[in-house]
């Protein structure tokens, strides 16, 4: 760097400072598209939109047919 003139010496200044300011203002958008996804509400739940539905668990039993013995379980 001191083999350089002062006109390149700050060529090189200006190069650096619009490289950091190409890379903070791709951190601005990033974080705006962020806070905007982030402020639109979420939608409300379909449960007839959910694919789960396919896998749907039997019904819980009871405390009281939990614990009796397998044999003595209503089913």
């Amino acid at each position: 760097m001191f083999g350089l003139n002062p006109q390149e010496m700050i060529a090189r200044e200006l190069q650096q400072a619009v490289e950091l300011l190409h890379r903070d203002m791709e951190r601005v958008e990033f974080w705006a598209d962020a806070l905007g996804h982030f402020s639109t509400p979420i939608p409300d739940y379909e449960a007839s939109d959910s694919r789960l539905d396919e896998f749907m668990l039997p019904p819980r039993r009871g405390k009281d047919e939990r614990d009796a013995p397998a044999h003595e379980a209503k089913i």
